[in-house]
């Protein structure tokens, strides 16, 4: 069963905790329930036999996996269905990025375009860029995301700057 790895676990345990916090579909069940789950969901199952060998029950309690997840990602703790679910999370970030790009377009003239949870803007307003998105996080929410930076999507700095 999975408990927080020590120093003293082999390599296996390692990578069955590794597994269980990258247990994707078990947050994404929970966002849409607005609460954790309180059984394996059944399409989860048969993708996790395909890709892993074995049902996550063999090594896994739900309950073990859950409290790592939770551990991981607190906030999970605060969903309330029809009031902080999916939809409600989705509108909110929809809107960080809303604000973040409308404040980057009026007063920087940055051009910006949103792509899933990314912000693409010229390698050169990055800084700025994380910087307003942080600050309508940290307004809205108290708190602001980590930001990284992929400049492996285009080698050139910006080839229509005139």
């Amino acid at each position: 069963m999975v408990r927080l790895w020590s120093s003293q676990d082999s390599a296996a345990t390692l990578r069955d905790y590794a597994i269980c916090l990258r247990m994707a579909a078990i947050i994404v069940a929970t966002i849409g329930r607005g609460t954790f789950p309180t059984r394996w969901p059944r399409s989860f199952n048969d993708r996790f036999i395909l890709k892993h060998g074995y049902h996550p029950r063999d090594r896994f309690t739900l309950k073990a996996v859950i409290k790592q997840i939770a551990s991981k990602h607190p906030i999970l703790y605060c969903l309330e269905p029809d009031e902080l679910d999916w939809a409600n999370l989705q509108f909110e970030e929809a809107e960080c990025f809303r604000i973040a790009m409308k404040t980057l377009n009026e007063e920087y003239s940055v051009p910006s375009l949103p792509v899933h949870d990314s912000l693409i803007v010229r390698r050169r307003d990055y800084e700025l860029a994380a910087f307003e998105l942080q600050r309508v996080y940290r307004e809205r929410f108290g708190y602001a995301p980590t930001m990284t930076m992929d400049d492996s999507i285009l080698d050139v700095e910006d080839p229509y700057d005139f």
